[in-house]
């Protein structure tokens, strides 16, 4: 069953005919289907810190070399050089548990998938070191399957759905 809190009808009504119309074109597919590999990328930044305005954009050029469905990117604002960062006062908690877990000692900072993505000059060859670090991780396959299993009895349809890991997830960073 599907609870829709807080929506009005009009939206839950679409949101679930959304949801038996891609469960009834999963009878018809593969019903394995492999996650699409996105990169997560880190900016550890601050709203005070003048390298980050100097190192950003070379990041963000490098980025227009995929597309946006490729990656996903969040900016991590740290406690200095000025702690009246704004992103930092609403989320000082959670950032800094952040922050400590990386061992990030100064910003700019950079990340793919959990691994640093060294500041290098000319800014030309960090950019590709970011193109690259990108590309690596594309080519990897997701460590996750999705199966889904209908079962259809009458006029009744359950769906079981199993998420499998294709790697050891011991020693994984998620």
């Amino acid at each position: 069953m599907i609870f829709c809190r807080n929506f009005k009808p009009a939206f839950s009504a679409v949101f679930i005919l959304i949801a038996v119309a891609l469960l009834f074109s999963m009878l018809t597919a593969d019903q394995s289907i492999a996650a699409q590999r996105k990169v997560f990328l880190e900016d550890f930044t601050n709203t005070r810190c003048g390298p980050c305005y100097t190192w950003t954009p070379y990041f963000e050029e490098a980025l227009e070399e995929f597309d946006e469905d490729q990656y996903v990117l969040i900016a991590i604002h740290g406690w200095w050089p000025g702690d009246d960062d704004p992103w930092w006062i609403n989320n000082n908690r959670d950032n800094r548990d952040h922050i400590q877990e990386y061992g990030v000692n100064g910003v700019p900072s950079f990340w793919a998938d959990g691994d640093n993505i060294p500041l290098r000059n000319p800014p030309e060859t960090f950019m590709q070191d970011v193109i690259n670090k990108i590309e690596d991780r594309l080519e990897e396959s997701t460590p996750l399957t999705l199966q889904i299993i209908p079962h259809i009895e009458g006029d009744n349809l359950t769906v079981e759905t199993v998420i499998t890991s294709e790697d050891d997830l011991d020693n994984m960073t998620l």
